[in-house]
């Protein structure tokens, strides 16, 4: 059995944002947080985690951006890439003006 003790969190590298990673003491691109546990407090097995409403973050972008991709990883709170994960993992973004 596997059991997830940590937290891990959600980096879009390419972005016009800032936020500050206060485990590193340091500016980073970290846009969510991802519970070590889902929706129904389960934290071993499938997990399914869906925050209660919808996260926006601005973008401060003086213009339209054109996106061709988003480079999105799966990182612990130190922003190493996560090995913790298995199966299939699915983020959405929803953009709005």
């Amino acid at each position: 059995i596997i059991k997830n003790t940590n937290s891990l969190f959600v980096r879009l590298k390419n972005m016009t944002f800032d936020s500050a990673n206060m485990s590193v003491s340091n500016m980073s691109k970290i846009l969510y947080h991802i519970p070590a546990f889902s929706n129904n407090g389960e934290s071993t097995g499938a997990l399914f985690f869906e925050p209660a409403q919808p996260i926006y973050l601005d973008l401060h972008n003086p213009q339209e951006i054109q996106m061709t991709t988003l480079e999105v990883d799966i990182v612990n709170s130190n922003e190493t890439l996560s090995k913790d994960l298995l199966g299939k993992t699915v983020i959405v973004f929803h953009i709005k003006q």
